[in-house]
């Protein structure tokens, strides 16, 4: 048992020890900062209100093809704010 315990810790000194041990972390791609902006992220709304409303009776058709789910249809923006909104006949008050 003694032979044991001084196995283990000649092998936990043997790995403290190696220089694997104190190798340098690799750097931080966060830390990198560019010159210019490396993407071009379009700001502002990416559908106008006609487009969501296009959108909103393209979902209300598709909805009615299924046997006439009744559906409330919400239209969002990039920042997930609200552009149009359309609540079907017979839809739960709860789904607004």
């Amino acid at each position: 048992m003694l032979r044991f315990g001084l196995m283990t810790a000649a092998l936990c000194l043997a790995l403290l020890t190696s220089p694997s041990a104190f190798a340098q972390a690799p750097e931080n791609p966060n830390d990198a900062v560019p010159d210019a902006m490396p993407f071009d992220v379009p700001y502002g709304e990416s559908v106008s209100i006609d487009e969501a409303k296009k959108i909103a009776a393209a979902a209300v058709a598709e909805a009615k093809k299924h046997g006439n789910w009744k559906m409330c249809i919400t239209i969002v923006g990039p920042s997930g704010d609200l552009l149009y909104f359309e609540r079907m006949d017979g839809a739960q008050l709860a789904s607004v």
